[in-house]
């Protein structure tokens, strides 16, 4: 399979129009391409060169899903969803607010409490300075049962540890800002 190189801003464009633990870039490529969705990507590619190899791939790509749950023979089924929980579809990226839009204020709560805090604290003190800009899919609850915006925060937050702005590793619950971030957040104050 061929590796490509690709700017910065236009990652970030392919992780705004992906759906986290779903989306391969391959198939967010595809869907703003309109391309077959149904075709081999990454995973399938590799699940046959397992084959190929004399190693069988035993994993369905069904079965890896996280609606799903290997019934009696082996065959994924899906789960009931809970009531009042729907199975949505990926939100429209321009009725949501963008990922980049939480940068600021979560690394400005992280250093107003000194550069760390424990998730929930800066989790909610970020919602509150950004609840008038939320709409109401931001606010929606998700099949998985957390609300779309916090969803996004906890993303967003990756993205700064990966980045350098965020410390890795911290205790359980606790999210930390590192010397860079710290610099970043007086800058953006």
């Amino acid at each position: 399979m061929p590796n490509i190189r690709i700017d910065r801003d236009v990652y970030e464009t392919l992780q705004k129009g992906a759906e986290p633990f779903v989306d391969t870039p391959n198939t967010v490529l595809r869907r703003l391409l309109g391309l077959d969705s149904s075709a081999k990507d990454g995973a399938s590619e590799h699940s046959a060169s397992k084959a190929k190899n004399g190693r069988r791939g035993t994993r369905s790509r069904a079965a890896a899903t996280p609606n799903s749950e290997p019934a009696a023979g082996g065959r994924p089924r899906r789960r009931q969803r809970a009531p009042g929980r729907t199975r949505g579809r990926r939100a429209p990226s321009h009725e949501i607010l963008p990922e980049s839009d939480y940068i600021v204020p979560l690394l400005q709560v992280l250093a107003k409490k000194g550069g760390s805090a424990h998730a929930r604290e800066v989790v909610d003190e970020v919602g509150k300075r950004l609840s008038a800009r939320l709409t109401s899919l931001d606010k929606e609850r998700l099949a998985s049962g957390g609300i779309r915006w916090q969803n996004r925060i906890q993303f967003v937050r990756l993205r700064l540890a990966e980045e350098g702005l965020i410390e890795r590793n911290t205790r359980r619950g606790v999210w930390a800002l590192t010397d860079a971030g710290m610099a970043k957040a007086s800058e953006v104050a």
